[in-house]
């Protein structure tokens, strides 16, 4: 039995999976012809975006909410402020 697993119909990405990717598809699409790394540029830019989403704006308007985004380079394991 499985569990915990993505469901799967034939041929389609997995539900959970699938959500995700449609989150990120926006970003995605804004850097997709830059040039360096897709997949760094992408995440960079869905740093930003979720740093900037407008059902925050308020608060962070207001001061009531500080919101930092951070980058997290698996391949060295160092974090940085997103600016």
């Amino acid at each position: 039995m499985r569990r915990g697993g993505a469901k799967r119909s034939r041929g389609a990405t997995p539900v959970k999976i699938g959500c995700l990717v449609e989150a990120i598809q926006p970003a995605v699409e804004k850097v997709k012809n830059q040039t360096g790394d897709l997949v760094d540029n992408a995440v960079r830019e869905n740093i930003n975006r979720g740093a900037t989403a407008p059902s925050l704006s308020g608060k962070v308007d207001s001061g009531e909410l500080l919101i930092a985004g951070m980058y997290y380079d698996l391949d060295t394991g160092e974090v940085t402020l997103q600016e």
